[in-house]
């Protein structure tokens, strides 16, 4: 992703640059306590766009390989999964809130601050990544061109 603008005269210690958060999935799941990890294992979770009733939903392993190494990560995430096929609907959410916390925490994140002509690659297979647009304040411009690699390992 390439960053073009980001908001002006926003305080230093402001949570209103238009930052994006990186969650490292294959760190946290290599450090999840073993009941989480056996409940996960051979689970199928369901995923819907948020604010899309229309949307039905898909679902897919709650685990998955990476395509290149083969190592172990996450594939549900707080944004899309609505729940663990399944289990009863307070279990599945009792778990993925545990697992999101567990992902989460401040040894699995990092916190880009984007200054313009910033190029930033990330593996989309290893991280999950959100933009903090709804702290900027009203107004304010955080103009960002993505590109994706087409043609990839499916993940």
């Amino acid at each position: 992703m390439w960053c073009a603008e980001v908001p002006q005269n926003v305080p230093p210690d402001s949570d209103g640059h238009g930052d994006t958060l990186f969650c490292d999935v294959v760190g946290a799941w290599a450090t999840v306590d073993a009941a989480t990890r056996d409940a996960l294992t051979r689970a199928t979770a369901h995923h819907a766009r948020p604010l899309r009733p229309d949307d039905a939903g898909t679902t897919h392993p709650a685990l998955r390989p990476h395509p290149v190494t083969g190592e172990a990560r996450l594939y549900v995430n707080p944004g899309y999964t609505r729940s663990v096929c399944g289990l009863p609907d307070d279990a599945s959410a009792a778990l993925l809130a545990a697992v999101f916390e567990h992902c989460l925490a401040p040894r699995f994140q990092l916190r880009y601050r984007w200054r313009p002509g910033d190029l930033v690659i990330w593996d989309n297979a290893s991280v999950w990544h959100r933009a903090t647009t709804r702290d900027m304040p009203r107004g304010a411009r955080r103009v960002m061109f993505r590109a994706s690699v087409v043609g990839g390992l499916a993940f």
